[in-house]
């Protein structure tokens, strides 16, 4: 393998990561939040609204996580559409 040895290989994977979370950290705390308060109020409006439940997966909490509050109520919008 070119002659690199694994060990330095792996250290430099390492490095990779750690750069990559100290330079998006501040983006990937927020996004993080974004969807557990967006779990949190798709929990609380299908507990008002069951008629236009939205299921709590990976894609509604993606969304939420992307988009924000916007991104819950476009989740409703379109699964009262549909």
């Amino acid at each position: 393998m070119l002659g690199i040895h694994p060990a330095i290989l792996i250290s430099i994977g390492i490095c990779f990561v750690i750069l990559a979370w100290v330079l998006f950290k501040e983006k990937c705390i927020e996004a993080l939040t974004r969807m557990v308060v967006g779990g949190i109020i798709i929990y609380c409006l299908n507990g008002v609204m069951p008629q236009y439940a939205v299921g709590i997966n990976g894609m509604s909490l993606i969304c939420s996580g992307i988009l924000g509050i916007p991104g819950v109520a476009m989740l409703y919008i379109v699964g009262a559409i549909v």
